[in-house]
């Protein structure tokens, strides 16, 4: 009936992105399993440019910004929380302007004929970022917080600083109550913010102090890579060279180089 019948031209019209599952693993800065994590997602490839989606460039922070913050946080000995927002691009709300149909996910469909008609932003659409940011953006300012002039994803307070990396959060603050405030404001305001700890661990990072001097480092992402080349021990042991270890002695009656 919707294909053949009166509102047959506004069927065709609707576009409806094919849907699907992404499961990802969320690891420590050792390498070890920290969660299991599924999402939802459209897919983003099928979206047509002035159909389903119009805007969609976003700010990210750079690695540079968030080694700075960690060090001079380090030297200031400031308190940090590192938080995680639960189904972060699902709270972004669409524009009423744009209309977003996606299939019904596999394993939940009710109904062989029905689409579901998008009010929230899903992962894997091309805006979702952005308008994520937008909302987020928005909330951290409720609280006093603005975007930086430079670096648009670090939010700065009277006495707290916000790192934002799409939907992992990173908090400074000169006292733990300070801290512990904002995240109780924001929930309050429908932000699904979760504590998970402090600074170390913040995506993959290994924050360490010798005496007085803060250390960066990645071992976890480090062995990871090492042994996706096959460069570990156990697939490349070591060899001694077969080369004669004396310097090489100087050839007299050898002929001159020529090239």
């Amino acid at each position: 009936m919707a294909m053949n019948g009166p509102f047959a031209d506004d069927f065709w019209k609707m576009r409806v992105l094919p849907s699907t599952w992404a499961f990802k693993i969320k690891r420590f800065p050792d390498g070890a399993v920290k969660k299991f994590k599924a999402c939802f997602c459209a897919c983003g490839n099928r979206q047509e440019h002035g159909v389903n989606n119009r805007e969609t460039w976003s700010p990210v922070v750079n690695w540079s910004t968030i080694c700075t913050i960690m060090i001079l946080a380090a030297k200031e000995r400031l308190v940090s929380a590192q938080c995680d927002i639960t189904a972060a691009f699902v709270t972004a709300p669409i524009p009423p302007d744009e209309v977003v149909y996606v299939a019904q996910p596999c394993g939940f469909v009710q109904g062989t004929n029905k689409v579901l008609c998008l009010k929230t932003c899903l992962y894997g659409m091309r805006q979702s970022r952005r308008y994520f940011f937008q909302y987020l953006t928005e909330k951290l300012q409720k609280q006093g917080l603005e975007s930086s002039d430079l670096v648009p994803c670090l939010f700065l307070g009277k006495d707290i600083l916000a790192i934002i990396y799409v939907d992992d959060v990173l908090l400074y603050g000169r006292s733990e109550e300070a801290i512990d405030e904002l995240i109780t404001n924001l929930k309050n305001d429908d932000v699904r913010l979760r504590k998970e700890g402090t600074a170390k661990g913040y995506l993959g990072l290994k924050l360490e102090r010798d005496r007085n001097k803060p250390i960066l480092s990645q071992p976890g992402l480090i062995k990871r890579v090492i042994e996706g080349l096959s460069l570990s021990s156990k697939f490349s042991p070591t060899v001694s060279t077969p080369a004669e270890q004396a310097a090489l002695p100087r050839d007299i009656d050898g002929k001159s180089a020529t090239g």
